[in-house]
C-alpha cells in the first residue's frame, strides 16, 4: 500500500486565507481513495472524494469509479455563451453544488474498458464575493441572463456509457503512452423550470504523455472537447472546447461557447487553440 498526505495553507488577494488536506491512499495497481477538502475565506468550501477499483472479479475484469462533490465558490464569473462574448462581459455568481457519478467498468482485453453508469448535478446560483461586487456585476441581477436556462439553478441527472482506452505507463505518474476517454450521456433536467427534458451530451477527453529517454522530464498533451445536442440547456452543462479551466476559460467554467452536437466544424476549426500543454520536471 501507498499513499501520500497533505495539508497546506497559503493566503493571497485571490483567495484570501486558505487552508487545505488531501488524502490519497492506493492499496493496489487501480485502486484507490482520494479525499480532499479546502476552506478559504469569502465562503469558499469544497470537498471531494474519489474511489477507483479495476481489479474485482475473475482475472480482475471487473470494477468501478466513485465520485462524489459538494463545493461553493464565489469567485465563478460568466461572460455569456457563444463566440461574440469578450473580457469586458464579466460578471460574477457563486456556485453551489452537490453531484457526482458512479460508473460500473467491465475490462475485456487490457488496456480497454466499458462502463455503464450515472451522474447527478445539482447546482445552485447566488449572489458572488462582496469583494468584488464594486468591479463586477452580480450574474443573477444581469437583466441579460434573466432567461438563460439554468440561471436560477438546476438538478441535471443522467445515465452514461463510457469506452476508455488506457495505455499509460503507470496510474499517477504516467510517463508515456496515451489515454482517451469517449462518454455519451442521455441527461433528464428535473428541477423546474425545464427549458428543455431530455438531452444528449458526448465528451472526449485525450491525453499523450512523451518524456526523455531518462524520464526526467515530460510532456503532456491534453485536450477536452464536450458536444450537446440542444442548446436550450442549463448553462453550467453547456458544450466546452479545451475543458472548463483551459481555453476560454478565464475562471472556472465560466467561458463556455454554446455548441450543439451537430457544429463538429465550429469545434474543429478551433483545434488548432484548442492544446493545453502541462509541463512537469521530476
Amino acid at each position: 500500500m501507498t499513499g501520500t498526505f497533505d495539508m497546506r495553507g497559503y493566503y493571497n488577494e485571490y483567495v484570501g486565507a486558505t487552508v487545505a488536506v488531501d488524502v490519497v491512499s492506493c492499496p493496489g495497481a487501480y485502486y484507490n481513495y482520494w479525499f480532499s477538502a479546502q476552506l478559504s475565506d469569502d465562503r469558499n468550501r469544497q470537498v471531494h472524494f474519489h474511489n477507483e477499483r479495476l481489479t474485482l472479479g475473475q482475472d480482475d475484469r471487473v470494477g468501478y469509479e466513485l465520485q462524489i462533490d459538494a463545493f461553493q465558490d464565489p469567485r465563478y464569473r460568466f461572460y455569456g455563451l457563444g463566440g461574440g462574448t469578450d473580457e469586458e462581459d464579466e460578471s460574477n455568481y457563486t456556485h453551489e453544488e452537490f453531484g457526482g457519478f458512479l460508473d460500473l467498468y467491465w475490462l475485456p482485453v487490457d488496456n480497454l474498458r466499458f462502463s455503464l453508469g450515472g451522474k447527478i448535478r445539482s447546482v445552485d446560483l447566488k449572489r458572488g464575493a462582496e469583494r468584488l461586487a464594486a468591479d463586477l456585476s452580480y450574474t443573477i441581477n444581469e437583466a441579460r441572463f434573466l432567461g438563460l436556462a439554468g440561471i436560477q439553478g438546476a438538478t441535471v441527472v443522467g445515465e452514461r456509457v463510457n469506452l476508455v482506452y488506457d495505455g499509460r505507463n503507470q496510474e499517477f505518474t504516467s510517463s508515456d503512452g496515451t489515454y482517451i476517454k469517449l462518454t455519451a450521456e442521455y441527461a433528464q433536467v428535473t428541477s423546474n423550470p425545464k427549458s428543455v427534458s431530455t438531452y444528449g451530451r458526448f465528451s472526449v477527453d485525450f491525453s499523450k504523455y512523451l518524456s526523455t529517454v531518462n524520464q526526467k522530464f515530460t510532456l503532456l498533451l491534453r485536450n477536452n472537447w464536450v458536444f450537446t445536442t440542444s442548446e436550450n440547456i442549463p448553462f453550467f452543462d453547456q458544450a466546452t472546447l479545451g475543458g472548463e479551466t483551459t481555453l476560454r476559460a478565464f475562471d472556472l467554467a465560466g467561458f463556455m461557447e454554446s455548441l450543439s452536437f451537430l457544429a463538429v466544424s465550429n469545434c474543429a476549426g478551433r483545434l488548432r487553440i484548442g492544446f493545453s500543454l502541462d509541463f512537469q520536471m521530476v
